[in-house]
């Protein structure tokens, strides 16, 4: 089973555990055996570096399972924040996809690696 949801809280409660997080939810995909939590990028502090690993992942007990990792794609600001994933989509072929402004990327839901990543073209 699969579930969308579009909470835009600060706490979630999986697995009858309560997770607090500083940004507010954005977006959460639920699988089988998994949550995919994507933080707000606008609650993020100027200049976290977090703010490029923004998609965070917890198993339906309740606990933490990978963050994602950020793409190396620096925002042009600060040449030491990466670019925030803006979204968080799950396609109808099951695969999910996040976004920055420049590319997209499908996520692995076991480990949150990022795999074919197809940057656009403006």
């Amino acid at each position: 089973m699969t579930k969308i949801s579009k909470p835009m809280t600060y706490t979630l409660v999986v697995g009858g555990k309560e997770l607090v997080f500083d940004q507010r939810v954005r977006m959460v995909i639920e699988l089988d055996d998994r949550i995919i939590i994507h933080l707000n990028t606008g609650d993020f502090d100027h200049g976290d570096p977090l703010v490029g690993r923004n998609i965070v992942c917890y198993d339906k007990n309740g606990e933490f399972l990978w963050r994602i990792k950020d793409t190396g794609m620096l925002t042009g600001i600060n040449d030491d924040v990466p670019q925030s994933f803006l979204n968080l989509v799950l396609r109808d072929d099951g695969r999910i996809l996040a976004g920055n402004v420049d590319a997209f990327f499908c996520i692995r839901p076991s480990d949150g690696t990022l795999y074919d990543g197809e940057y656009k073209d403006w």
